[in-house]
């Protein structure tokens, strides 16, 4: 598929998410015309593996965009990301450079969106459970590469590998798109319009 660019000033995703206690959202807006930022409520994967000296290094939301990006996102200031394991006390883990989009990093594909936290050493064991969630503000990335438009017939898939290469060590969350909060309040107005219409007729 061809590359399309994001050529409105702020244009987001919002996607709940299914099979965890927490229903959510992740939501990629751009800020201006080279920054970004990713939100994203908590989110609850199984480990199927161990990763070993390799950690959860990546967030990786797979096949995110239509297209294939260009140049590296990387890290706006210091931000971190909390990671609890088994309901316990979630732990803040730094942000790490390279962020968002960053072709050719091996099992990361060019169409993938993740957030990086290599080397500071995240880990669990197989069966563990394992929930991500964001501190305060979202992960915020700039690029002077291509951010591609949002895949539509995205699936869903949001998984962590190990050490960028893979492999993944996490079972898949699966998410599912959800209309934005300005089609809701049109929806909304519609069905009340219909309401008012149909107590007319009746009066």
């Amino acid at each position: 598929m061809k590359n399309k660019l994001l050529n409105a000033a702020a244009i987001s995703l919002f996607v709940m998410v299914s099979g965890s206690a927490d229903a959510g959202f992740i939501s990629l807006t751009n800020t201006n015309s080279n920054n970004w930022e990713i939100q994203f409520s908590p989110i609850t994967l199984t480990m199927k593996s161990n990763p070993g000296s390799s950690n959860l290094d990546w967030l990786v939301f797979e096949d995110f965009f239509a297209g294939a990006s260009t140049g590296n996102g990387l890290e706006i200031g210091t931000q971190t990301i909390a990671i609890g394991i088994n309901g316990g006390v979630a732990t803040s883990f730094d942000v790490n450079n390279s962020v968002g989009i960053y072709p050719g990093a091996g099992g990361i594909d060019d169409n993938d969106l993740f957030i990086n936290i290599a080397q500071d050493n995240a880990t669990a064991n197989a069966g563990d459970t394992v929930t991500v969630s964001q501190n305060g503000t979202g992960v915020q990335f700039s690029t002077s590469g291509v951010v591609p438009a949002l895949n539509s017939n995205w699936n869903g898939q949001v998984a962590f590998w190990a050490n960028g290469n893979g492999p993944m060590v996490t079972e898949n969350a699966f998410i599912t798109a959800v209309p934005e909060p300005t089609s809701l309040a049109i929806f909304g107005l519609g069905l009340m319009g219909l309401s008012l219409r149909r107590l007319k007729k009746k009066a």
